[in-house]
C-alpha cells in the first residue's frame, strides 16, 4: 500500500467517524453544513494563495468531496498529499 493510499484510507475512515458522531449529537444538518462551508472556504483560499505559495490543489471531484465532508482537516490532508 502506497503512502497516498494510506492517507486516502485515513481520510475515508475519519469522514465516516465524523458522520457517525454528528448523527449521535442530534445536530447532523447544522454540523455537516458548517463543516462543508468551512471546508469549501479553506479550499478556495488555498487555491487563491497557490500563486503566491507555489503549493496548489487542483479542483477535482475528489478534492471537493474531501473538503466538503471533512472540512478544514480534509483540506490540510490534501495539502499533505500534495507536498508528498
Amino acid at each position: 500500500m502506497t503512502a497516498a493510499s494510506t492517507v486516502y484510507l485515513a481520510l475515508l475512515i475519519s469522514g465516516i467517524t465524523l458522520l457517525v458522531l454528528y448523527s449521535r449529537s442530534g445536530k447532523l444538518l447544522k454540523c455537516v453544513t458548517f463543516t462543508a462551508i468551512t471546508g469549501f472556504a479553506a479550499l478556495f483560499f488555498v487555491i487563491l494563495a497557490s500563486r503566491f505559495t507555489g503549493i496548489q490543489i487542483e479542483l477535482t471531484p475528489l478534492s471537493a468531496v474531501t473538503s466538503g465532508v471533512l472540512g478544514v482537516p480534509g483540506v490540510l490532508g490534501l495539502l499533505v498529499l500534495n507536498i508528498m
